[in-house]
């Protein structure tokens, strides 16, 4: 049976990013208790993250149109899914 294997990094804050793109930088946008109106609570919990980081962060596929001017009108959501995936050997070295 044919196995998927998510090869995609976390992003988180702090994360390594290639020399000049911008931080990634992860925060709470909101919580529950400021929705609620809760004054002074007791916990935190967030209901909402903002995320701060370049397109080129992590994990990503740069569509056509990006490589060059001559690709115009090749976005991502007109590239084949099959660009995006391979046959491959999991090599278990442990």
């Amino acid at each position: 049976m044919t196995e998927i294997i998510d090869l995609s990094q976390e992003i988180y804050s702090g994360m390594p990013v290639f020399n000049g793109l911008p931080d990634v930088k992860i925060s709470i946008h909101a919580t529950h208790e400021q929705w609620d109106e809760m004054p002074n609570p007791t916990t935190i919990t967030p209901s909402v993250y903002k995320l701060e980081l370049g397109e080129h962060t992590g994990t990503h596929v740069d569509a056509l149109n990006h490589m060059g001017r001559q690709f115009v009108g090749q976005s991502i959501e007109k590239m084949p899914l099959s660009m995006f995936y391979t046959s491959g050997i999991c090599l278990d070295f442990s």
